[in-house]
């Protein structure tokens, strides 16, 4: 208990439990980015299939719909370090049954999607309750800092995770290298197991209030919200236009263009190092830049970087694009949190944030599938082309919508 209260410094800077947080968070998303290669490259051995891959990747966005609403209300109720801790062990789990099944040779395409679901829905609960906990551990000045550098922690295995993963999918396979993940998932439990229990907000009788109600006092919030709302409808159409082109970018390079693991690698690790220079950048742009005009000019960039693949598909183009989309996404999503964390009570903040998801996800298995089935049936040119008119669509409502109001 001692521990506890000394761990529970000031929230007047990044303190030890932010630290923790951070290491947790290191060790959690080497091995996400070790599996970000990984588990789609296992998929293409197994079937060599865009919809198949597409698929796989739908599942994951599932949870964010029909779970993440029920996710909101208990990281509001339940203490989100003990969420987070749980979440890892569970994830560790899941995968390690994945990595056990195909190194005995018995794996299946349903496992592989049964794996992919729950993965996801422990990743959305993960990342709620993180999000939440920040608000109790860092000040409101401190936020958009904060949450620089747990992106920025993001960004740097992004550049280090896909190297490993290329390096080891040709030595261990793609089974050895998803086994890791699982590792990293168990040992991210055990630091953030070190972390303090915080208070969760008792003002109201939770415990005999109904489920249902409570998420819909999430989703009257965030509808009945002048900013919020567009936010998110601002985010849904961006979102259906990024995935129907970033799901194909993996089939792209091994199925289409013929590359291996190391050269599809390149990919990643390349948008690596510009996303960690982007994280590195963004106090200083804020100097010059709002958030509100962060996310306009960001449309903006969102369409050129899709347009690159409309006129040409190759790994130096793929490389550029998908590079170009991860800096804006950082950029936008940093700021976008930053100002959610200020403006949503600490007591709603899981309900609001998870009842936004659902809104801003609610299309993105869909297009997803599309973009799998449209490709294998018309060529991948035709996926991005209509992103491009999604987007272009987008910036027009960024430039002349509530969003304009974001200082």
């Amino acid at each position: 208990m001692e521990l506890m209260k000394a761990l529970q410094l000031k929230k007047n800077g990044l303190n030890g439990p932010f630290l923790l947080l951070s290491a947790g968070r290191l060790v959690s998303q080497l091995g996400d980015k070790l599996y970000l290669l990984a588990l789609p490259w296992l998929v293409l051995e197994l079937t060599h299939s865009a919809l198949q891959s597409s698929i796989t990747f739908a599942l994951e966005m599932i949870p964010q719909i029909i779970i993440a609403p029920f996710i909101g209300v208990y990281v509001d109720r339940i203490k989100r370090k003990k969420l987070m801790v749980f979440s890892d062990y569970f994830r560790g789990i899941v995968v390690g049954g994945i990595t056990i099944l195909a190194f005995l040779e018995l794996i299946q395409m349903v496992h592989v999607y049964i794996a992919a679901f729950l993965l996801s829905t422990f990743t959305l609960l993960f990342d709620s309750a993180s999000e939440g906990y920040l608000t109790g551990i860092v000040a409101k000045n401190k936020l958009l800092e904060a949450n620089a550098n747990l992106t920025f922690i993001n960004t740097l295995m992004r550049l280090v995770g896909p190297i490993l993963s290329g390096i080891f999918i040709g030595l261990i396979g793609a089974t050895g290298t998803i086994g890791l993940n699982a590792i990293s998932f168990i040992i991210s439990g055990i630091i953030l197991s070190f972390l303090p229990n915080e208070d969760i907000n008792k003002d109201t009788d939770k415990k005999t209030r109904a489920i249902i109600t409570e998420i819909k006092e999430g989703f009257k919030y965030l509808f009945n919200h002048q900013v919020l709302f567009p936010i998110a409808i601002f985010s849904t159409f961006m979102n259906i236009a990024i995935f129907l082109v970033t799901t194909l970018l993996i089939f792209e390079s091994k199925e289409t263009l013929g590359y291996g693991p190391e050269e599809t690698s390149t990919i990643f690790w390349v948008s690596g190092i510009a996303a960690s220079i982007t994280t590195l950048l963004l106090k200083y742009l804020k100097k010059y830049l709002n958030k509100g005009q962060m996310v306009r000019f960001g449309s903006i960039g969102v369409l050129i970087a899709i347009l690159l693949l409309v006129f040409k598909q190759s790994l130096i183009t793929i490389t550029i694009s998908y590079s170009l989309l991860l800096m804006i996404g950082i950029i936008v999503n940093v700021n976008m949190m930053a100002y959610r964390q200020e403006i949503i009570p600490n007591h709603l903040f899981g309900r609001v944030m998870t009842s936004s998801r659902v809104l801003v996800q609610v299309f993105t298995p869909v297009s997803m599938v599309l973009s799998g089935w449209l490709a294998m049936r018309y060529g991948s040119k035709l996926v991005f082309e209509i992103a491009a008119f999604i987007v272009l669509f987008n910036v027009l409502y960024a430039w002349f919508s509530k969003l304009r109001d974001i200082k």
